[in-house]
């Protein structure tokens, strides 16, 4: 049985893969949720924000935080740059947040086996995202 500390020790082309599997996986996938339209159904928008499932499985089962930084490097270069979207500074404040909450919820789970880990984890990465973009759009606005 794997301990923690033997669960990150990977050389250094180790985590450079993990860095590009993950950059790649998940700029891929953001860049399908860009391109997928949104369905109305009266008031209601159903809509694919992003697939943070690709990342935090990379966090959990290999190093959180190459998978994270790799990520979120991936979804600006596949899901904004080359798209034309990019924004700036803005894209600042996703790269942090995002890789802050992969991060975050990968170091969370000790067994990947176990369900009630993994699911709270998942949570846990959305929640600390959307909660630090709300944060720096109230600043914004403030």
């Amino acid at each position: 049985m794997a301990t923690l500390n033997q669960r990150y020790t990977l050389t250094q082309s180790q985590k450079m893969m993990v860095f590009i599997l993950s950059m790649s996986l998940y700029g891929l996938s953001n860049m399908i949720t860009e391109l997928v339209p949104s369905a109305y159904l009266g008031p209601i928008e159903f809509s694919i924000e992003y697939f943070a499932f690709i990342p935090l499985t990379l966090c959990i089962l290999f190093h959180p935080l190459y998978a994270a930084i790799g990520a979120s490097l991936g979804e600006v270069i596949f899901g904004e740059l080359m798209l034309g979207q990019f924004g700036g500074f803005g894209e600042l404040e996703k790269f942090i947040a995002f890789s802050l909450a992969m991060y975050v919820a990968g170091t969370f789970v000790r067994d990947p086996k176990n369900k009630v880990q993994v699911g709270t984890a998942a949570i846990l990465g959305v929640v600390i995202h959307q909660a630090i973009s709300a944060m720096v759009d109230i600043l914004k606005v403030w």
